[in-house]
């Protein structure tokens, strides 16, 4: 990938150079790495916020990259890891987060029980979700949500091929049994 070259090649850059490298990857990737931030915070301006900071980092270390992983990964590492930091953070353990959603796209001919249901649903199986255990979690909404291939998952989680295929596996039996529990598909 171009992008990735020129990055690769910005060791001695002018600050302007750095800037536009910055500017491209935060229109590349700002929409993905928000929604995953989201994903594990549930909160839009937490996300946003998040994203910030995952681009003045990457910023402040462009330089320490290596180019083992893509771009695109090495961002997506960041960011889980300014999400976990933050859920970790005794701020959020004593502020209730208010949830914004980020609004579904409506399609024409849908009514609006037909909607709710679909959020109720979504927002349950999130809930779900947060019950598993991080590495699992972490797999599925890597997986499922922010659609990365099995490679994909390697490199931003800097695990095995296998390892993230049996945490997929293990999650999914996990998780169907919490579902059962949780009774969201009953007639």
């Amino acid at each position: 990938m171009k992008l990735e070259r020129e990055f690769m090649c910005e060791d001695k850059a002018d600050s302007e150079d750095i800037d536009h490298l910055l500017s491209e990857l935060m229109q590349m990737y700002g929409t993905e790495l928000t929604t995953l931030a989201y994903s594990y915070t549930k909160n839009v301006e937490t996300a946003k916020d998040i994203v910030q900071t995952v681009f003045i980092k990457c910023y402040q270390k462009l330089n320490t990259f290596q180019g083992k992983a893509s771009i695109k990964t090495w961002l997506y590492r960041i960011t889980i890891n300014q999400c976990k930091d933050y859920l970790r953070s005794s701020y959020f353990r004593r502020v209730i987060p208010f949830g914004m959603r980020i609004k579904d796209n409506l399609e024409s001919g849908n009514n609006t029980e037909e909607i709710v249901l679909r959020n109720n649903t979504k927002l349950q199986i999130e809930e779900c979700i947060k019950r598993l255990s991080s590495k699992y979690r972490d797999v599925l909404i890597l997986y499922y949500v922010q659609e990365l291939s099995i490679k994909e998952i390697v490199q931003v989680l800097g695990i095995s091929n296998n390892t993230v295929k049996t945490r997929l596996r293990r999650a999914k039996e996990k998780l169907l049994p919490i579902i059962y529990e949780e009774d969201m598909f009953n007639d």
